[in-house]
C-alpha cells in the first residue's frame, strides 16, 4: 500500500457516515441496494476483463429494474461520495503542506499568470460549491483534532448536500459561470494566500476568459464583459471593505488623538470612493484612479506619523496592485475568420466590446479592465494584423498585446513565419516597445491539435514551434510570452504540473502563462495552503530551469518519425466513415446541447468532420466513457510497425529526453483510467449495428493492448505509475466507485433524462479527477 495510512483511514470514516446519512434519509431497503453495488463494484479491482464486463452487465439491468427515483439516489450517494473523496485527498494534502517549510526561492519567474475559465462540467449549484467547501474545512479539522470531534459537524453538512441537488437544472449563462469562478478566486482566504504570496516571492496575476472570451460564444457582448468585470469588483470591494474595517478599528488604538483624527479621516475618504465603485460605467479609470489617490493619502498619514504600513493596508495595496481596475481583467478573444473586414456583421461585437472597454477605461489604462486580444484559428500574418487594425480602430491603439493563437498543425508549423511577419509592421513593433514592455505574446493551443492529430504529435509540433519561436525572439532581441492553453486533462496539455512542464524551455518560465479550467479551478484553488504550495512548486521548478538557462528542446528524428506514424494511424481512425456516428451514439456528445451544461455551443456550425466537433466537448466525451482516446490512439500500431533497431533508438531517446519520458508518463497516467469494459457498455447500448459494435470495441481493445506493450517495453517499467505509486493507488481504489454512474449515464442516455445526465456528468468529472 503506497497511500497514506492518516488519508486512508479518514476517507473510510467519512465515506462510513455519508453511508450513515443515505440509510437515515432514503431508508434502509435502498441503502442496502446501493450498498451492495458499491461492495461489488470494489470487489472488481484487479478483476479480469471478464470478470468486470459481467459485473457491469449484471448491475446496468439491476439499476434498470429501478424506479427512477431509486437511479437518481444510488448516482446522488456515487457523485457524493467521489466529492467527499476529493474532500478528503484536499485535506490531507492542505494538512501536510502547513508542515512544511515554506520555499526560499532566489530566482523564480518573473511573474506567473493565471487565466481561469469555466468548464461545461462546471454544472454544478452554487450551494454544492460551497458546502464541499466546509466541508474541506471539517475533515481538516478531524486530521488535526481526531475524527470523533468533527464526526457531527460532516454529518449535518453531508445530510444538507444530500437535500441538494448537486447540478444547476437551467443553462448557465455566462454571468453563472463568472460568479463561479470568481467566488473561488475571491474566496477572503484564498485571495489572500495569493496577496501574499505575490509580496514575498514574485508577481502573481490573475485573469479570466469568463466575460471576454467572444470566440464563437453568441452570448459574450459589451453588457456580459461588464457584467463580469462588476461581478469580480463586488467581491473585490467586499474584501477591501473588511480589511479597510479593521484598520479603522486599529486606529481606534491610537493613542494620539490628533493622530488618529488625521487617520479616521483618510481612510472615510477612502471608504466614500469605495462605497461608489460597485457599477461599472464610462469613466470608470478616472475613478479608480481618484480612489487610489485617496488610499495613498491614507499612507501618507501613516507614514508621516511613523506608524509604517499596516499588514491591512499592505494587503490592499497589493490587491491594487495585482487588479488595478478592482476588477479581475479579461483576456479578449475572437476568431480569425470574424475579423475581416470584408465580416464587419461578424466582426461587430468584439468591436463594441473595444469601443466599450475604451470608454470605461478613459482616466484610467486600458490594461486594468483587458490583459490582451487573442486572435484564435491563425493561419496568416493577415489574420493578425486584422485583429491589430480591429482594435486600433476601436481601441484608439495596440494598447492590450495582441496574442496569435496556434492550434492546429500546420498554424504550429507556420507560427514563426506569421510572426516574423508581425515584426515586419512597424505599428507591432512600436507596441512591442511602447505599451507591451519588450514583450511577445503567443499562446498556444494543446486541444484542438491534439483532436487533430493526438496528443503525441500535437505535443511535439508544439514544442518544435516553441523551439522556433525562442530563436526567433532572442535574435529580435523580444522577450516572448508563451501562453499555454492546457486545461486539467492530459489531452489538454494538462496532468502532473512536473510533467506538464518537464520539456519547457528556460524562456517559458520567464512569465509563466497558462489557462486552469473548470474543476481544476477549484483543485488549484481549494485551500490557501494548496493554492500557496502551487505557486511555489512553480517557482521552484522555474528557478531550476533558469539556473540551467535550458533551451527549447530538439525532437529526435526518430522521435519525429514515430510521432508521423502515430499522426497516421490517429487521423485514420477520425477520418473513417463511421466514427462521428460513434461519437453521437456511444457518447454523451449529442446530448450536450440538450442538457445544457455550459454557455457556450457543443459545436461550431453544423457537424460534418471531427474538424467541426468542440475540442473541449470532444475530450469531455472521451473522459466520461472511460477511454481518453486523443492520449494513447495509435501508438501501439505504430510501435508494432517498427523493426527492432527503430525500437531500440526510441529506447534510447526515451533514457535522454525530458520531452519523451513527459509524455510516457502522461501516457501511463492516462492508461491507468482507462477501462474498455465501460466503454463496451456505452457500444453495447448505442444502437450501432452489432457487427459494427463488435468490429469497434475489438479494434480499441487491440490498441490499448498494443499501447500497453509499447508502454511496457519503451519504460522498462512493470506499473503504469511506476514514477507516482500512491497516485496509482488513488486511481485504482476510486475508479471502481465512478462505474455506476457511467451505467446510469447510459440508462439516462437511452432514456433522454437530462436531469440525471448532468448529475453523473458531474460525478465521473469528479471520479475521473481531470477535466472532463
Amino acid at each position: 500500500m503506497h497511500l497514506p495510512p492518516e488519508l486512508r483511514q479518514l476517507v473510510k470514516e467519512s465515506v462510513s457516515v455519508l453511508g450513515n446519512v443515505i440509510k437515515e434519509e432514503s431508508g434502509k431497503a435502498l441503502f442496502n441496494k446501493i450498498e451492495k453495488i458499491r461492495q461489488k463494484m470494489a470487489g472488481l479491482n484487479g478483476a479480469s476483463s471478464h470478470i468486470r464486463t459481467k459485473a457491469l452487465q449484471s448491475t446496468l439491468q439491476e439499476l434498470a429494474r429501478m424506479k427512477g427515483s431509486e437511479r437518481a439516489a444510488v448516482a446522488h450517494s456515487f457523485s457524493l461520495m467521489l466529492e467527499l473523496i476529493n474532500a478528503c485527498e484536499s485535506a490531507y494534502r492542505t494538512s501536510q503542506l502547513r508542515k512544511r517549510p515554506r520555499a526560499r526561492i532566489k530566482q523564480g519567474p518573473g511573474s506567473i499568470v493565471y487565466v481561469l475559465t469555466a468548464h461545461p462540467t462546471e454544472a454544478r449549484n452554487r450551494e454544492n460549491i460551497l458546502i464541499f467547501q466546509k466541508i474541506c474545512d471539517v475533515v481538516s479539522r478531524a486530521l488535526e483534532a481526531g475524527f470523533s470531534s468533527q464526526r457531527d459537524y460532516l454529518r449535518a453538512l453531508l445530510i444538507v448536500a444530500w437535500r441538494n441537488p448537486i447540478t444547476r437544472h437551467r443553462k448557465p449563462s455566462v454571468q453563472d459561470e463568472a460568479q463561479h469562478v470568481f467566488s473561488i478566486l475571491l474566496r477572503p482566504e484564498i485571495l489572500e494566500s495569493i496577496l501574499k504570496v505575490s509580496q514575498e516571492l514574485y508577481s502573481v496575476r490573475v485573469n479570466s476568459w469568463v466575460g471576454g472570451d467572444k470566440d464563437g460564444h453568441p452570448g459574450v457582448n459589451a453588457k456580459v464583459m461588464t457584467d463580469s468585470f462588476e461581478i469580480s469588483r463586488g467581491l473585490i470591494l467586499q474584501y477591501l471593505r473588511e480589511k479597510t474595517q479593521k484598520v479603522r478599528d486599529f486606529c481606534d488604538c491610537t493613542m494620539d488623538k490628533k493622530d488618529r483624527l488625521e487617520q479616521i479621516s483618510a481612510i472615510a475618504k477612502f471608504s466614500i470612493r469605495l462605497d461608489k465603485m460597485r457599477a461599472i460605467r464610462r469613466g470608470d479609470g478616472l475613478r479608480v484612479t481618484q480612489l487610489k489617490d485617496k488610499f495613498a493619502g491614507i499612507l501618507r498619514v501613516f507614514h508621516q506619523q511613523g506608524h509604517g504600513i499596516h499588514p491591512d493596508l499592505a494587503l490592499i495595496n497589493s490587491v491594487l496592485d495585482i487588479f488595478p481596475g478592482l476588477v479581475v481583467p479579461l483576456e479578449l478573444r475572437e476568431t480569425a475568420e470574424n475579423l475581416r473586414p470584408s465580416a464587419p456583421h461578424l466582426n461587430r461585437p468584439i468591436a463594441e466590446m473595444l469601443k466599450w472597454l475604451k470608454a470605461i477605461s478613459s482616466g484610467g489604462n486600458s490594461r486594468w479592465y483587458a490583459r490582451s486580444f487573442v486572435i484564435s484559428q491563425v493561419h496568416s500574418v493577415e489574420d493578425v494584423l486584422n485583429g491589430c487594425a480591429l482594435m486600433e480602430k476601436n481601441l484608439g491603439g495596440l494598447q492590450l498585446l495582441v496574442v496569435p493563437l496556434f492550434e492546429q498543425k500546420k498554424a504550429l508549423r507556420d507560427s514563426v513565419k506569421i510572426i516574423a511577419g508581425m515584426l515586419k509592421n512597424r505599428k507591432v513593433t512600436n507596441s512591442i516597445r511602447r505599451h507591451w514592455n519588450g514583450r511577445l505574446e503567443v499562446m498556444l493551443g494543446y486541444s484542438d491539435s491534439a483532436k487533430e492529430v493526438g496528443v503525441l504529435a500535437s505535443r511535439i509540433e508544439i514544442a518544435k514551434s516553441i523551439q522556433r519561436i525562442d530563436q526567433l525572439c532572442r535574435k529580435e532581441k523580444i522577450t516572448p510570452i508563451l501562453f499555454h492553453g492546457s486545461g486539467g486533462s492530459v489531452d489538454r496539455g494538462g496532468g502532473s504540473l512536473i510533467e506538464q512542464t518537464a520539456w519547457w524551455p528556460a524562456s517559458a518560465f520567464r512569465v509563466y502563462k497558462v489557462t486552469i479550467q473548470g474543476e481544476m479551478v477549484e483543485r488549484v484553488l481549494s485551500t490557501p495552503e494548496i493554492a500557496r504550495g502551487q505557486i511555489e512548486k512553480i517557482g521552484v521548478l522555474a528557478e531550476r530551469i533558469l539556473k540551467k538557462r535550458r533551451r527549447p528542446i530538439s525532437v529526435p528524428e526518430s522521435l519525429q518519425e514515430f510521432g508521423d506514424k502515430v499522426a497516421a494511424y490517429y487521423q485514420k481512425q477520425i477520418q473513417s466513415s463511421d466514427f462521428l456516428s460513434l461519437i453521437s451514439r456511444a457518447t454523451p456528445y449529442s446530448f450536450l446541447s440538450e442538457i445544457r451544461i455550459g454557455s457556450r455551443p457543443t459545436k461550431r456550425g453544423k457537424i460534418q468532420t471531427v474538424s467541426s466537433l468542440r475540442a473541449i466537448p470532444w475530450v469531455l466525451c472521451w473522459t466520461q466513457t472511460r477511454v481518453l482516446f486523443p492520449t494513447w490512439w495509435g501508438i501501439g500500431s505504430a510501435w508494432e510497425d517498427l523493426d527492432s533497431q527503430q525500437k531500440g533508438r526510441l529506447r534510447r531517446d526515451f533514457k535522454k529526453s525530458d520531452f519523451f519520458q513527459s509524455y510516457v508518463k502522461q501516457l501511463g497516467f492516462t492508461l491507468k483510467k482507462v477501462d474498455l469494459s465501460i466503454f463496451g457498455q456505452y457500444l453495447k447500448h448505442s444502437g450501432l449495428p452489432g457487427d459494427q459494435m463488435q468490429q469497434y470495441l475489438h479494434s480499441f481493445e487491440m490498441e490499448l493492448k498494443k499501447t500497453l506493450r509499447f508502454f511496457h517495453e519503451v519504460s522498462g517499467e512493470k506499473d503504469l505509475m511506476y514514477y507516482r505509486l500512491w497516485l496509482g493507488e488513488s486511481i485504482s481504489l476510486r475508479s471502481p466507485m465512478i462505474n455506476p454512474l457511467n451505467l446510469i449515464q447510459i440508462l439516462a442516455m437511452e432514456k433522454r433524462n437530462p436531469i440525471l445526465l448532468r448529475e453523473t456528468l458531474s460525478g465521473i468529472a469528479a471520479g475521473m479527477m481531470t477535466t472532463g
